[in-house]
C-alpha cells in the first residue's frame, strides 16, 4: 500500500477545524510491515490547551487520538478498503513515556 502522507495529514484537517484549531501536527503516515498503516501525530505545548493542573486537557488528548486514528482510515480508504475496525492509539510524551492508551472503533458507510 503506497500511503502520501501529505494528503492524508491535508484531507484529515481539512475535513475536521478542530484539529486545525489544536494545531495538530502529522509527524508520519506510513504503511507498517503487517500490512497495516502507522499515523503519528503531534500536539504542541499550549498553555491555552492545558487542564487545571498544567497537563493536556482531555479534549485535546482524545482529539489527538482521534486525529491519529482517522489518518489510518483515510489510507484504508486510498487502498480501496471499506474500513470497519478498532484503532489502538497510544498517547505518550516527548521522550515517549505513554500517558494514556484509547480504542477508536472506525466504520465508514455509504450515504443512503
Amino acid at each position: 500500500m503506497s500511503v502520501d502522507s501529505r494528503q492524508v495529514a491535508v484531507g484529515l484537517l481539512a475535513a475536521v477545524p478542530f484539529a486545525r484549531t489544536l494545531d495538530i501536527e502529522f509527524v508520519e503516515v506510513a504503511p507498517e510491515a503487517e500490512g497495516g498503516v502507522r499515523a503519528v501525530v503531534r500536539l504542541p505545548d499550549n498553555p491555552e490547551h492545558r487542564n487545571h493542573v498544567g497537563g493536556p486537557h482531555a479534549g485535546a488528548m482524545f482529539t489527538l487520538g482521534e486525529t491519529a486514528s482517522g489518518a489510518v482510515v483515510l489510507a484504508e480508504l486510498d487502498a480501496g478498503q471499506r474500513p470497519e475496525f478498532p484503532v489502538e492509539v497510544e498517547i505518550g510524551t516527548e521522550d515517549g513515556t505513554t500517558t494514556s492508551v484509547m480504542t477508536v472503533t472506525w466504520t465508514l458507510r455509504p450515504n443512503r
